[in-house]
């Protein structure tokens, strides 16, 4: 039996090493297409604007970059903006961010707040640029007005190297805006969803939650400053306390106490509790008032003697006898001379029924009838001064009847 062997003329032959340097070739494709960058960016990518892409590429180096920051011998605007990302050199705390297809330039500034070791970084700064080099600025996902930001007003709209450099200096040198972080003021306009509208329907000032704390800024805020706070935010302020007070007091919470008057649909529930367990406390003291007061004027009932009949025709005749000495000590027109008539005038009547109050004295005993009518009822039946019975004040009081 004769084998043939039979190789086709078509197929080349492989190599001995072909499948080592197949795989080396792999190896070395993939770290060179694949995107570098700190791990910690990843983690901040959602804080780009949606607008933004998320995608980041490495700042190119291998472009030769136009002499003095001239972009104008590019053809193209993207070829335009690639000579500028391969131009300048970005300082150590912004990096490069953009697309592979380089639609527009992605420039992000990375940090963590200063006073907390336990917040991640995050993205504070986004400076896009477009094809056609002029750029947009976004603080904490918020677009930045430069037509009403100070400082930078005056810079140029569009960029070169040298002004792309002198912008991120500058933008390293300012500080975000602080607003009005204040727990009360933050607590407010949460409570006002979020917003405060102005008489004429526009948002005058909101709370802003995408910055590391909680903060109330307006509308006119520049989100970027020399300072701590901007000058809107800064003039602002005194409206805000004004806003404060009259919220504070239209629902009378303090912090530690609710008014019995409040509204309960403007409570939540924590405050609806605090306000059923402060009206529980005022029912309880106003009932341990009432038993203190009744305990009183019984102690002081037990304490009295009963006037009998030949006691009180004693007591008027003395009464009748120093009457011409109780004239001449108090004048003619005082209460206390009129007081003194009138007691002896009801002490010498058979019947009290025949007594005809002055109306001096009427008055008076409206004014203790209304200011406390269970006082006064405790005056008149002790038996110590004579005064108009209520059936007698209520004859005043309702001299005209009640209609709607």
């Amino acid at each position: 039996m004769v084998f043939l062997c039979v190789k086709h003329a078509g197929m080349p032959r492989k190599s001995r090493f072909y499948h080592r340097k197949n795989s080396e070739r792999k190896k070395r494709h993939k770290s060179s297409s694949s995107d570098v960058y700190d791990s910690s960016y990843e983690s901040s990518s959602d804080q780009v604007p949606h607008e933004l892409s998320s995608e980041a590429t490495p700042m190119s180096t291998s472009s030769p970059s136009p002499a003095n920051g001239d972009l104008g011998s590019c053809e193209g605007p993207e070829s335009a903006l690639r000579a500028l990302q391969s131009s300048v050199v970005l300082p150590v705390s912004w990096s490069d961010h953009s697309s592979a297809s380089l639609e527009n330039m992605l420039l992000c500034h990375i940090s963590s707040q200063p006073s907390c070791s336990t917040v991640p970084l995050r993205i504070t700064h986004c400076l896009k640029v477009d094809r056609e080099l002029s750029w947009s600025l976004y603080v904490n996902q918020h677009h930045v007005d430069t037509s009403k930001c100070g400082a930078l007003k005056s810079f140029p709209k569009t960029l070169n190297a040298e002004r792309l450099s002198r912008l991120l200096t500058k933008l390293d040198a300012l500080s975000i805006c602080a607003g009005q972080s204040d727990v009360h003021f933050v607590k407010m306009v949460a409570a006002k969803k979020g917003k405060i509208v102005s008489p004429d329907g526009k948002v005058a000032a909101y709370v802003d939650d995408d910055s590391y704390t909680k903060t109330v800024r307006t509308a006119d805020c520049e989100l970027i400053c020399p300072s701590t706070k901007c000058e809107s935010c800064k003039a602002y302020r005194a409206n805000l306390r004004s806003i404060y007070n009259r919220w504070s007091k239209q629902r009378g919470f303090d912090g530690s106490d609710t008014s019995s008057h409040t509204n309960d649909r403007y409570l939540n529930t924590p405050e609806k509790k605090a306000k059923m367990e402060s009206l529980r406390k005022r029912a309880h003291n106003a009932e341990e008032e009432v038993k203190r007061l009744k305990d009183k004027v019984r102690t002081l009932l037990q304490q009295g003697e009963n006037v009998d009949n030949e006691l009180h025709s004693d007591l008027v005749s003395i009464m009748k006898e120093n009457a011409d000495q109780v004239r001449k000590a108090y004048p003619e027109n005082s209460f206390s001379r009129l007081f003194w008539d009138e007691q002896l005038k009801a002490a010498s009547a058979k019947d009290p029924r025949q007594v005809r109050w002055h109306p001096v004295l009427i008055k008076w005993c409206l004014n203790l009838k209304l200011l406390s009518s269970s006082a006064y009822n405790a005056m008149r039946t002790s038996g110590f001064l004579k005064l108009p019975s209520e059936r007698t004040l209520r004859d005043y009081v309702h001299y005209f009847s009640s209609k709607p």
